[in-house]
């Protein structure tokens, strides 16, 4: 299968997507609860394409309360494997209201195959804020991940993640056709370096640049109020060094291109 993110726990942020009967007021209120209402029991079904192709249906709901590091939290929680990078990205993770923002806490992961994996941990990462103007930089977070690859080299990563406040739209058309009223718009951004360090056998590692740091994931998330998140466009685009003649066969393809969609199909909040 070509390649899902499911990503962060870490987002909420709004991404860069068409729609129809917008404009650039700035209705509704600024507290964060309104656009993603946390009742125990809510929930929220998202039908999900890759590259235009329909890949799954992800059904999201708040399960409960629970405590991280004495802070209360809403876990959210999907129905079965998510498919798609919003609900992946909540999925299992703590979220609270903090004033006009949205916070994240947990795990996530990035899968750029079916052996690269990079699971990134975060705290109190704030994905969406109500009463950001547009173009304010709400959070980032930066860190490096090593993976062995199992054929004497490993994968470190280093990353940055920020969460961007985009438009306040008084109306928001989605995909499949339905208007909504005072949207929110957030935009996500991963920037990512990779290196492979070789080891030699002798106690030597040579360090390989196999991808410069570049913007590979922009995720763009659509929140109406009082219903939650609406709509999702994730574009991941990545280009790695030609490192062929090395003789490395690493476990990434050269190039990456994909969009993927997550539309509000059925919801019930409270």
């Amino acid at each position: 299968m070509k390649k899902i993110v499911y990503a962060f726990a870490l987002l909420a942020g709004c991404f860069l997507a068409s729609c129809s009967g917008d404009d650039n007021n700035n209705p509704g209120t600024g507290n964060a609860a309104n656009y993603l209402p946390e009742a125990n029991g809510n929930y929220w079904v998202y039908n999900t394409t890759l590259d235009g192709t329909s890949s799954g249906r992800d059904s999201l709901y708040v399960k409960g309360d629970t405590t991280i590091t004495a802070v209360a939290y809403k876990k959210f929680k999907t129905k079965d494997v998510a498919t798609g990078f919003f609900c992946g990205a909540l999925s299992n993770n703590g979220v609270r209201t903090s004033g006009s923002k949205l916070l994240v806490t947990g795990s996530a992961s990035l899968a750029f195959s079916e052996v690269l994996t990079l699971n990134v941990s975060i705290t109190d990462f704030p994905f969406l804020d109500a009463a950001a103007a547009a173009g304010t930089q709400v959070g980032t977070t930066s860190g490096t991940i090593s993976q062995d690859s199992g054929s004497g080299y490993t994968i470190v990563a280093d990353y940055t993640l920020k969460s961007i406040a985009d438009q306040s739209l008084t109306t928001f058309t989605a995909p499949n056709n339905v208007t909504y009223s005072n949207v929110k718009v957030m935009k996500m951004v991963l920037n990512l370096k990779i290196t492979a360090n070789v080891e030699l056998g002798n106690g030597t590692i040579i360090p390989i640049s196999i991808m410069n740091a570049q913007d590979v994931l922009t995720s763009t998330q659509y929140y109406a109020e009082n219903i939650g998140n609406v709509y999702t466009n994730t574009v991941i685009n990545y280009q790695l060094s030609d490192f062929s003649s090395l003789g490395a066969d690493l476990p990434i393809p050269q190039t990456g291109s994909y969009t993927q969609t997550e539309v509000l199909v059925n919801h019930n909040v409270n």
